[in-house]
């Protein structure tokens, strides 16, 4: 699992996320549009390279790795 910071850090960021197996999905590459504070912790907004009209948001508890692509 990455850190809240590790979060934050990539704002504005062409990224790969590794997702934990309960999500659904193992990755997603996108941008990170930003985050927001959340009572339980970080979540990241990203505009996704395959949906790029959609925009999804990830608990930075279910991300196992994040890369800058």
């Amino acid at each position: 699992m990455i850190t809240a910071d590790r979060a934050r850090e990539l704002d504005g960021k062409r990224v790969r996320l590794e997702l934990i197996p309960a999500s659904g999905e193992r990755e997603v590459i996108g941008t990170c549009l930003g985050h927001v504070e959340a009572a339980d912790g970080v979540v990241l907004i990203v505009r996704r390279e395959d949906q790029p009209a959609r925009r999804s948001s990830y608990h930075y508890q279910h991300v196992t790795a994040a890369h800058d692509l």
